[in-house]
């Protein structure tokens, strides 16, 4: 997302709010959360999260793992 300013603006998931990269660091003390908020990575957590919900009655603890161990991969 963008403001007007053109400055990006990322979702705290948290709070549920946008914030500039300046706001996030001024919180959170770090860029690792800013990081962990791009749109890339959100969709493909979203996207491990709903297969995993979605066929958690048909799927193998192994292969559950399996997409839980991809969903950390993303952070970091």
């Amino acid at each position: 997302m963008q403001d007007k300013n053109n400055e990006e603006r990322r979702l705290d998931p948290w709070d549920h709010k946008f914030y500039t990269q300046t706001e996030f660091v001024e919180y959170y003390g770090r860029y690792s959360e800013w990081d962990f908020q791009t749109p890339t990575l959100i969709l493909k957590r979203k996207k491990i999260n709903d297969m995993i919900f979605r066929y958690n009655k048909v799927l193998k603890k192994d292969n559950i793992n399996h997409l839980l161990d991809k969903m950390i991969e993303t952070f970091g």
